[in-house]
């Protein structure tokens, strides 16, 4: 159920759920002005009172409402509503990018590169700012029916003079993330202008990105724009080189520096022209489009908000993990029970708190605890949110913050599995699975290849381990065909 008022503003619905928070459409009387609100989760903000958690929270506020752009969406206050935080932001009736794709919408090339353009100008004034995103994905790109497109969710921003992120950071979405955030290493704006070449990507090739050998795309594998001439192929395939380059220094510096040579390819002769009302129909047509397939379906659509559908933090691996874990204490009817609490929890802590109260005995509550940590349910449900819909968001800790080793060196490794790993596997060659693995799942690579070098018997059947973690069958069968 919605709460009726946070602060002085009326809540109206829920509009959506991140990892700190809920967030809800919500009214000012003051102004006579509708936003946006997002509340931090009741039980992070208990757990965390007063903890580097709130803090990031607060810096989210801070890092957006340095950023008054066009393309940015705005902030306009902050505050704490019984111990929980909130932030007030721009209402904006838009369709986000990832929702236009999943339409299967094409889109030509003048209209993709200018999406793309505006983007970049919104994380060109933010870099200004000293504010570097770190979840540049098409889920937080908005596109407006104007032809507008604002970024959103500032959620794990990088304040350049912020000491709350530090090397090891859950930062951002594993199918967009550079090279060095999928290692947990350091991140600056180049990070973000990596992300974009990856959105751009998504978009000329009408597929999600294939991670190529070196934990980059395969860029020869990808067909140019047809409307563009051979020439100007060969340079659009050359500037997707640069953005996605494996190095931060082999790849646009700024963001400026992107855009110009986006534009020279796009009007090599003349001055570039957006094609805004080209968009604005496409963006139009599009969202008519999308109502009129979720009227077709109410029950598994409009019917179903994200506070009641679990599959955002429940995989189906995580769920019978689960079950096999609580069958033990409760019998057959311990699956029911465990869709049933879902649908009326908000997040997998939630979940697994109303499970236990299931358990009448105060030992065996305890034993189902352990036992849950021990199958690392909590860490599968994580790969959810890892999906290209999703994010890896703050408040848990990623394994290398938790062990305090960023990075996937073969000396971190060591540091990580110990002195010996799988039977016959070197420490050199775990590091190199691990970093093979964090193309796809993230930073949560390094706890995964630890976990389960303990368990393998060989190499081959450690990949065969690790496989298992990777939701998409195509990405998965990729990843087994790199066994060493």
């Amino acid at each position: 159920m919605v709460p009726d008022k946070v602060g002085k503003y009326e809540l109206q619905a829920v509009i959506g759920q991140g990892g700190m928070g809920m967030v809800y459409k919500g009214y000012d009387r003051d102004i006579d002005r509708i936003v946006a609100i997002k509340v931090m989760h009741p039980y992070l903000a208990a757990q965390n009172a007063g903890s580097d958690l709130i803090q990031r929270f607060k810096q989210e506020a801070r890092a957006a409402a340095r950023c008054v752009h066009l393309n940015i969406v705005t902030v306009f206050d902050y505050g704490i509503n019984e111990d929980s935080p909130y932030i007030v932001m721009e209402y904006v009736e838009g369709l986000d990018l990832h929702s236009f794709l999943k339409a299967e919408q094409i889109l030509p090339l003048r209209q993709s590169a200018d999406i793309i353009l505006q983007t970049l100008a919104a994380l060109d004034y933010a870099h200004k700012c000293g504010v570097i995103h770190r979840d540049i994905k098409p889920a937080n790109i908005l596109l407006l029916e104007s032809g507008l497109v604002k970024v959103a969710d500032f959620g794990i921003a990088k304040l350049e003079t912020s000491e709350l992120t530090a090397p090891g950071d859950i930062i951002g979405t594993p199918i967009y993330m550079s090279p060095e955030a999928r290692r947990g290493l350091p991140t600056d704006a180049r990070t973000d202008l990596y992300a974009v070449g990856m959105v751009l990507l998504r978009l000329v090739s009408g597929k999600r990105p294939i991670q190529g050998g070196g934990g980059t795309p395969d860029l020869a594998a990808v067909p140019m724009p047809s409307e563009l001439a051979v020439a100007e192929q060969m340079q659009f395939r050359e500037l997707l080189a640069t953005a996605l380059a494996p190095h931060p220094e082999d790849r646009f510096q700024s963001a400026q520096e992107f855009i110009c040579q986006l534009k020279a390819i796009l009007a090599p002769h003349a001055v570039y022209e957006s094609p805004v009302d080209e968009l604005a129909n496409t963006v139009v047509k599009t969202k008519r489009w999308v109502a009129q397939q979720r009227a077709k379906q109410p029950v598994a659509t409009a019917a179903v908000t994200p506070a009641s559908n679990p599959s955002h933090y429940l995989t189906p691996q995580a769920a019978n993990l689960l079950n096999d874990e609580l069958a033990s204490y409760l019998g057959p009817v311990s699956s029911r029970l465990i869709m049933a609490t879902a649908a009326k929890s908000r997040t997998l802590d939630e979940l697994i708190e109303k499970l236990t109260k299931h358990i009448p005995s105060e030992i065996e509550r305890k034993a189902f605890m352990r036992g849950v940590e021990h199958k690392g349910v909590r860490w599968l449900s994580m790969l959810a949110a890892a999906r290209e819909g999703g994010s890896l968001r703050m408040g848990e800790p990623t394994p290398s913050q938790a062990e305090g080793t960023p990075g996937s060196s073969a000396q971190g490794i060591r540091r990580r599995v110990g002195q010996s790993g799988a039977a016959g596997v070197s420490l050199e060659e775990l590091a190199t699975v691990t970093d093979q693995l964090a193309t796809y799942i993230g930073p949560l690579a390094s706890y995964l290849v630890k976990r389960s070098a303990s368990k393998a018997a060989n190499l081959r059947h450690l990949y065969e381990l690790l496989a298992v973690h990777i939701e998409d069958p195509d990405e998965r069968k990729q990843f087994l065909s790199k066994r060493l």
